[in-house]
């Protein structure tokens, strides 16, 4: 097993090179000057030339990729254009409450959608089946933002049960991991049920049947242990779900609670040649398309200036 996780580990390596050669290729290749963008709109050629040089970005790009390289495999990502502080810091304050979140939200949706799928299989075509497959199918179809919404006005407006903003306590992440693994669980529960139905119809479960064996126990020890065969392999691949699928609704989802997202990371930054852009590539925590029309305008102030009437 170590053999088999280090291969896989080193497999890794020429991924990861190549998409560090493509984001760095991608990101030069996008319109705009980034010096020229992060002095400012009224910065003359002496200022603008300073800060390519801060930048590093006078250099030629094989020079600048080398310098990215041996600085991303020492974990350093370089200073944000956008909010002059280093990337890591970025990423990592907003890393951490991201995979909590992902690992609540996770734990909860295997068991609630376990239980719903069990159900389901035990009474099939009856009316627990049916309610069962009926919250599973609007799991999948409700949209995860229209239910967090749902959610806290419930709980937080109307019951003031939860936090609407975050508090730090465990409360801030129930109505998150519930909308976040609304559709993970209705997925788990239909694979379990599916799995269940097979694992019924065996022989030896009818072998214990026959011997008298307590119908609870025939479902928790018999069938249990040979139906969650197909069901780990399946939460193995559900736990990339928030990385990909659900990358997007965790963004919403997080905003909506006024928690920034770990997706955010790449969102923010719009400036073309940002380190934060390319290190949250490599984090896996990009989003799938990047809104980059305030580096096509050119820079707008985060704050823009308003002028008053005398």
């Amino acid at each position: 097993m170590l053999n088999f996780l280090v291969k896989r580990l080193f497999g890794l390596l020429p991924t990861l090179a190549i998409v560090a050669v493509l984001v760095f290729l991608f990101v030069h290749l996008l319109p705009g000057d980034p010096a020229r963008l992060a002095a400012g709109p009224e910065a003359d050629d002496a200022t603008v030339a300073l800060v390519r040089a801060d930048l590093g970005l006078d250099k030629p790009m094989p020079t600048q990729f080398a310098n990215f390289f041996v600085k991303i495999a020492h974990g350093d990502f370089g200073i944000s254009t956008r909010s002059k502080r280093p990337v890591s810091t970025e990423i990592g304050e907003r890393f951490m409450p991201t995979l909590l979140l992902t690992l609540v939200s996770m734990v909860w949706a295997t068991a609630i959608g376990m239980a719903i799928g069990i159900a389901s299989a035990v009474w099939r075509n009856r009316w627990p089946d049916r309610l069962g497959m009926t919250i599973a199918v609007s799991g999948i179809s409700f949209p995860a933002f229209a239910l967090g919404m749902l959610l806290m006005e419930i709980f937080s407006v109307k019951l003031g049960w939860l936090p609407v903003v975050p508090d730090g306590t465990w409360k801030s992440y129930v109505l998150p991991s519930l909308t976040l693994g609304a559709a993970v669980a209705a997925v788990m529960a239909r694979f379990t049920r599916a799995s269940f139905v097979e694992v019924l119809n065996e022989d030896f479960v009818r072998t214990a049947r026959a011997k008298g064996v307590h119908e609870p126990m025939v479902v928790l020890k018999h069938c249990l242990r040979n139906a969650m065969i197909p069901v780990v392999t399946m939460m193995g691949a559900a736990v990339r779900l928030p990385a990909r699928r659900l990358d997007r609704r965790r963004g919403r989802v997080q905003l909506a609670g006024a928690r920034p997202p770990a997706g955010r990371c790449g969102d923010d930054a719009r400036l073309p040649g940002d380190p934060g852009d390319r290190a949250a590539v490599l984090a896996g925590i990009h989003p799938d398309q990047p809104d980059r029309r305030r580096a096509v305008r050119g820079h707008q102030p985060d704050h823009p200036v308003q002028v008053r009437p005398a």
